[in-house]
C-alpha cells in the first residue's frame, strides 16, 4: 500500500494534550538493554536513565492472575529457557523466572525514566482484560502525564480512548509481515475512526515520499527501531517527534534543533 493511497488522506490525529509532556527526541526501546542487561528489566530501564534518556519503550502483557507485566514475547523461549506462555504464569513467577516486572512497579520506580512508551501486546482474543489491567496500574501510579500507549491492534487504542482518554495514543505501522502482525497495513482501515495522536512507523517503510507525504498531510509520527546516527539526524530533519532506539544515546545526537 502507498503513501498515495486514500485511506492516508482520512488520517486525523488529536491534538497533544497541553497537560502532558512533549515526547522526547529519542526513546529506549526496551530500556538501554545494549549496556548488558536484559530488554524490558528494571535493570535496563534504570541504565536507559543513567544514559541520558527520559522515556523508555516497553512491552506489557497480561499475567494468568492478570497483572500487567512487562515482557515482549508471548513465551519464554528466548529470554526464560522453557516453552512456557506468558497468560499461563502468575506475576510472581514470572518476575522470578523471567525477570520481569510488573507495570505498576516500573511507574513508581524512582531510578528509571520519568516516562514511558507503553505497547500493548494485546489479542483480539480476550481484548480488554490487558488494557483494564494497563491503566489501572498507570492510574495507581498517579503517572497518566508521563506514559503514552501505543500497539498494533487499533481496537486496543479504541479500548484505551475510553478508559484514559487523557494519555496520548499511537497506531503502530509495518509493512512487514511478522509474528503476531499478520494484517500490517490493513489496520489503517480503522484509522478514520480511531482517536489517535500520531503513527508510530517501522523505520523499514519510511523512503523520501512516505516521509514527503507524512509532510504534506501533517500526519505526526514516531520511527523505530533507528540505531544509525545519521540516519537519527535525517529522520528528525524530515518531521519524525520521536526515534525509539536499541544502540543510540542522547549524546550520540548532533547539537542541533530539530
Amino acid at each position: 500500500m502507498k503513501m498515495t493511497s486514500p485511506i492516508w488522506r482520512l488520517i486525523r490525529a488529536e491534538p497533544w494534550p497541553s497537560a502532558h509532556r512533549p515526547l522526547p527526541l529519542l526513546q529506549a526501546h526496551r530500556g538501554y538493554w545494549a549496556a548488558g542487561f536484559q530488554e524490558n528489566t528494571t535493570e535496563a530501564f534504570r541504565a536507559a536513565r543513567l544514559a541520558g534518556f527520559e522515556m523508555c519503550e516497553l512491552d506489557v502483557r497480561l499475567s494468568k492472575d492478570g497483572v500487567a507485566v512487562v515482557f515482549h514475547d508471548e513465551d519464554l523461549s528466548r529470554l526464560g529457557g522453557r516453552e512456557d506462555l506468558i497468560q499461563t504464569m502468575t506475576a510472581e513467577e514470572l518476575r522470578r523466572l523471567a525477570k520481569a516486572p510488573a507495570l505498576k512497579d516500573v511507574l513508581v520506580d524512582a531510578s528509571v525514566t520519568e516516562s514511558f512508551n507503553i505497547e500493548l501486546k494485546s489479542p483480539l482474543k480476550g481484548l480488554g482484560r490487558l488494557e483494564a489491567a494497563v491503566v489501572e496500574a498507570v492510574r495507581a501510579a498517579k503517572a497518566e502525564s508521563r506514559v503514552i500507549f501505543s500497539s498494533f491492534n487499533p481496537f486496543s487504542l479504541a479500548l484505551c480512548s475510553r478508559l484514559a482518554p487523557e494519555v496520548p495514543r499511537a497506531l503502530l505501522v509495518t509493512e512487514q509481515k511478522e509474528k503476531g502482525n499478520s494484517w500490517p497495513l490493513r489496520k489503517l482501515l480503522f484509522a478514520p475512526f480511531l482517536s489517535i495522536h500520531l503513527l508510530n512507523l517501522d523505520e523499514r517503510m519510511l523512503t523520501p515520499e512516505v516521509l514527503a507525504e507524512l509532510r504534506r498531510r501533517e500526519i505526526p509520527f514516531a520511527v523505530w527501531t533507528v540505531n544509525d546516527p545519521g540516519h537519527a539526524h535525517a529522520l528528525l530533519r524530515a518531521g519524525a517527534r520521536s526515534l525509539i532506539t536499541d544502540k543510540l544515546t542522547p549524546a550520540s545526537l548532533p547539537a542541533e534543533k530539530f
